[in-house]
């Protein structure tokens, strides 16, 4: 019994398949579906549409190819209850089909991608609903289209590409030199981007992650600069520093950004070809931060001026230093990029090393005070599942103690426990976050306090989870920082919305919890219980 369903699930994916090659097929006399633009197609009026453009060949043969179709579409649909979307893509006059053209499709958390292949494309699997398809390729707009698919099992939408305006991009100084090359001495080029917006913006974007502003407004940065390659002397013949690739009709208003400060704004208009944005650089230099702390020694409490690195990853861009520990241990670190950075402290014989991700404020200083470097403690633990078999899987722990930005948690650290769920931690003493990850979809994690001395082996323990999806409305470009904490009130997981991204997931399990939702300015907005069962929860900020 068991061989026979195998069989038959194999049958009915085989089936699937062969619908989309068929659809795929470059040898048809004539796609089906080649009329005007149409989507959500009942049975009825696509059989009169085919019908229409079947009238001018052979009419009896395509029928024939085309009731073959309609019953591997039947069962298919049967098998698996999904749905086949699949249409032309129609090309401006004068104009291919580019070649790197890709097409997604996003419902509701899910995110699944086309195949493209002469001049149509299809996407098979769909859930019925609303789906947003937008198509991607360089200089043609990325328009997005919702779509409502119902249960048929073939939905039928001509993808009509458009070419972009494309606006070259002049970053320089108030004396009419390039920009960038004023500052390639103290920050990298990838510190900087541009992006398009439908109105001016009126404050900055959520602190970053990222190095440089991507995926947000209404165009697409193209930077030209590649680090350490200077532009061409300022004159006629003049490179741009970038292109900003518009994926809507202007008036629209482009805004300069380091890292996710608006730096400038200029509005670009229809038929526009490029634009400068002038800025003195010592205003991006003043925008910089400083981290300063001191290193000492956890047992004795003395300095630490030797064998320990200090390094804030974002600073490396610009000039690759490494900073000094000085006198009593103290390090002081300028010119740092504003926004979201790692820290690594390495300390070498003395100890464990540490990561934390930190705000440098925007010409301020982060002050991370005394840091005690510790001698290295090793604590074992087993990843198991509900029945106390040992599970496989990725192990990812965090110093809760550690300074961190808020809606962050892990220390880039990570280890593997074998098949029998074994695994060694090596770090300093402390209280840890400790997360399991196997590879079949359960999740665990357990607060663990290290001591100095011997630590007993603890248990991890991993088991199903339910998703709880977190989405984020009105504000485009605000960010959030959530934590979701236990009823014992300890952290569980934390996870960041910025402005790229707006929703975000937990997958838990079943439990009562408490989110925290915090702004970017580190202020708690609201405490919000939540009581986890078998389904799925979506979350909507703000309340």
């Amino acid at each position: 019994m068991r061989s026979l369903t195998v069989a038959v699930v194999v049958e009915s994916v085989l089936l699937v398949v062969l619908a989309v090659i068929w659809v795929m097929r470059g040898d048809a006399a004539a796609a089906p579906g080649t009329g005007p633009a149409r989507a959500g197609t009942t049975d009825a009026a696509a059989a009169a549409a085919r019908s229409a453009d079947l009238s001018g060949g052979d009419a009896t043969a395509m029928r024939a190819q085309e009731d073959t179709r309609r019953r591997i579409e039947a069962v298919a649909l049967g098998a698996s209850a999904s749905i086949l979307l699949r249409g032309r893509l129609v090309a401006p006059a004068g104009d291919s089909i580019p070649n790197n053209l890709s097409i997604e499709l996003w419902r509701d958390g899910e995110w699944r991608s086309a195949s493209v292949a002469n001049g149509q494309y299809a996407a098979a699997g769909l859930a019925p609903g609303i789906w947003e398809i937008t198509p991607r390729a360089k200089d043609f707009v990325a328009k997005r289209e919702a779509l409502l698919l119902g249960a048929t099992a073939t939905h039928l939408h001509d993808l009509v590409l458009e070419r972009a305006q494309t606006v070259a991009v002049y970053l320089r100084t108030t004396d009419g030199l390039p920009l960038l090359d004023a500052l390639k001495n103290k920050l990298g080029p990838s510190s900087f981007a541009v992006a398009a917006f439908e109105r001016p913006l009126e404050h900055d974007l959520p602190a970053m992650t990222e190095g440089q502003v991507s995926g947000v407004g209404c165009a697409r940065w193209s930077s030209a600069r590649e680090r350490g390659k200077a532009l061409p002397e300022v004159g006629p013949q003049a490179a741009p520093d970038g292109t900003l690739i518009l994926d809507r009709e202007p008036p629209v208003h482009a805004a300069l950004f380091f890292r996710h400060l608006v730096i400038a704004q200029q509005p670009i208009q229809a038929g526009q070809d490029s634009l400068t944005f002038s800025v003195d650089p010592a205003s991006i230099v003043a925008r910089c931060g400083t981290v300063r702390a001191r290193l000492i020694d956890a047992t004795t409490g003395q300095p630490v001026t030797s064998g320990a690195r200090f390094d804030v990853h974002s600073a490396e861009q610009a000039d690759g230093g490494k900073p000094e520990i000085g006198a009593e241990g103290r390090v002081l670190v300028t010119g740092v990029p504003p926004g979201t950075t790692l820290i690594s402290i390495m300390a070498g014989d003395r100890g464990a090393p540490t990561n934390c991700e930190v705000v440098i404020p925007a010409g301020g200083t982060l002050d991370l005070g005394d840091v005690a470097l510790h001698a290295v403690v090793t604590w074992k633990g087993r990843m198991t599942d509900m029945a106390g078999a040992g599970v496989s899987g990725s192990v990812q722990w965090t110093d809760l103690a550690m300074r961190r930005a808020r809606g962050t948690s892990s220390d880039r650290r990570s280890t593997m426990a074998d098949g029998d769920g074994e695994f060694t931690i090596q770090s300093g003493p402390g209280r840890f976050l400790v997360e399991a990850t196997p590879v079949d979809g359960r999740r665990g994690h357990a607060i663990v306090d290290v001591g100095t001395g011997t630590n007993p082996p603890f248990e991890l323990r991993v088991g199903p989870v339910t998703q709880i999806r977190v989405i984020a409305s009105g504000d485009p470009l605000r960010g959030y920082a959530l934590e979701l904490l236990d009823e014992r009130g300890e952290l569980v997981a934390v996870r960041r919305i910025q402005a790229r991204w707006r929703e975000t997931n937990f997958d838990v399990p079943p439990g009562r919890y408490q989110l925290e939702v915090w702004d970017d300015a580190d202020t708690l907005l609201e405490k919000r219980a939540i009581e986890v069962g078998a389904q799925a929860l979506r979350v909507e900020l703000p309340r």
